[in-house]
Formats: structure tokens, C-alpha cells, sequence
């Protein structure tokens, strides 16, 4: 399926608020708009066999919806945030806060790689046990120290 592309620049009602030459910069201001509730598109026309990243072989752009175009600029426009309103920030923060790696919830989220494997091998049986200890984790009835 082909796009049709305006000689303005728009594809299909969407209008380009920021070019890259790498997908993952795009990616990140496409979830930057999408944070803030600007639907926002990755359109890339970059050639990754050759690693281009100059020319039209390079273009990687950020696409939105025509009425939200106005609204992406206006965010994308905005200062970064300085190391000042960071560092204020950093210090604001509570240090009782859970850390970023929790190896117990790293152990949980690994079980949850078994669920299938009971629900299948048990037949209806696994169906109920699996559905009983994920809801026992859920409601915190089931601890990691019962294990």
C-alpha cells in the first residue's frame, strides 16, 4: 500500500513536526507528544542497509494529526528543563521511594513466564491453580517468604 504525500508535506491528513536522521531521536519525541496527548507517528524513510544519515535516504520525521500540529510545536518549542529545576528536583525527592531495580519484583515478573506452561500442562485443573496464586500475588496474599 502506497501513502499519498502532499507536495506540502503532509501524508494522509498528518503534518511533519520534527525531522532526525535517527529513529530512536524520533522515538523519543514521539513520546514526548504522546505524553503530553498528542497523537504523534514515526515515519521513517532512513536506509538501514546502507546506514545513511544525510539526505532523503536519511529522513526520519515525526508526524501528527493537522490539529494537533500547532499544539506539538508549541510543546517541542519549550526550553529543556536546566540542571538547576533537575538537581531541585533530585532533592525533592523522597528517598524512602522504592529503588528503580527491585530483584523481588524481577523474581515475580519471571514466574510469569510459567503461567501458560501450568495452564496448559494442568488442563483445567492448572486453568484454576494459576488463576488462584496470580490472584493470590495480586491482593498480596501470596509473598515471596511463602515461596
Amino acid at each position: 500500500m502506497q501513502e499519498s504525500t502532499s507536495p506540502e508535506g503532509t501524508t494522509e491528513g498528518w503534518v511533519p513536526v520534527f525531522a532526525a536522521t535517527t529513529d530512536y531521536e524520533a522515538d523519543l519525541v514521539r513520546d514526548r507528544l504522546g505524553s503530553e496527548g498528542i497523537p504523534a507517528a514515526v515515519h521513517s524513510q532512513r536506509d538501514h542497509a546502507f546506514n545513511l544519515t544525510s539526505g532523503d535516504l536519511a529522513r526520519v520525521r515525526v508526524l501528527v494529526p493537522a490539529e494537533h500540529a500547532d499544539a506539538a510545536r508549541a510543546l517541542l518549542d519549550t526550553p529543556p528543563v536546566s540542571d538547576a529545576e533537575l538537581e531541585a528536583q533530585a532533592m525533592a525527592a523522597d528517598p524512602a521511594s522504592p529503588d528503580a531495580y527491585d530483584p523481588v519484583f524481577e523474581a515475580i515478573k519471571g514466574s510469569a513466564y510459567y503461567v501458560p506452561l501450568l495452564i496448559s500442562a494442568g488442563g483445567n485443573s492448572g486453568s484454576q491453580s494459576s488463576t488462584l496464586i496470580i490472584r493470590g500475588m495480586a491482593v498480596g496474599e501470596i509473598k515471596m517468604k511463602d515461596w
